[in-house]
């Protein structure tokens, strides 16, 4: 068994080892057992950073097809671009940093076109 940091590893195959209290861990992988007699008394501390992964990995996917179902979006007197109908549904939502503004979601009730707008 070898260890890197606080996370200890199978030496036959290399497989992360689950650490129970049991007096021997089991690779789940190769079966392969060491006595926890082996195991170094450790005091692990773990810290943890918001944006570790950035905005790109966290960030969630809206479309319109999430919204459709949502009944919070709202009726307005704006021409639709495609076909000049005159009212259109609409809905914000706060996509990116609270100090930018909101994404605005337009669809015509007329001929269904779509589009947003990042206000």
């Amino acid at each position: 068994m070898f260890f890197a940091g606080s996370a200890f590893f199978c030496s036959s195959c290399g497989t992360l080892l689950d650490l129970v209290s049991d007096a021997y861990i089991v690779c789940a992988q190769c079966r392969a057992s060491y006595p926890t007699s082996d195991i170094p008394d450790l005091y692990i501390v773990t810290t943890s950073r918001p944006k570790a992964l950035g905005p790109s990995l966290i960030q969630e996917d809206i479309s319109f097809d999430s919204l459709e179902s949502d009944t919070t979006a709202s009726i307005i007197n704006e021409t639709c671009p495609k076909c000049e109908y005159k009212k259109m549904r609409f809905q914000t939502l706060q996509m990116r940093s609270a100090d930018e503004g909101a994404t605005v979601f337009y669809e015509c009730l007329f001929c269904g076109y779509r589009f947003s707008t990042n206000e």
